[in-house]
């Protein structure tokens, strides 16, 4: 198993990326699975410490997993594993 490297992230960028996720998150909760997999997207493209980019995998997994895609979702998952702090 390959873990992601740790990186020193800029606060303001890992703030910004955390409020995206956080509303991907909320997305997701509601039942709104593609603006709920957009925003995650958005989130994992902005600098997100590892402990949330692997919160990131696990909610895009469950979001791919309502959709009925179980592939995306288990690659997801085993991606959140990846990180520490999940």
């Amino acid at each position: 198993m390959v873990l992601a490297a740790a990186r020193p992230v800029p606060a303001a960028a890992a703030d910004v990326a955390e409020e995206i996720l956080a509303k991907g998150i909320e997305a997701y909760q509601a039942g709104n699975l593609e603006p709920a997999i957009g925003g995650i997207n958005a989130a994992m493209r902005g600098r997100l410490p590892a402990a949330q980019m692997a919160r990131a995998y696990y909610y895009r997994g469950l979001a791919y997993r309502k959709q009925g895609n179980p592939g995306q979702a288990i690659t997801d998952f085993s991606r959140a594993l990846e990180y520490p702090g999940l």
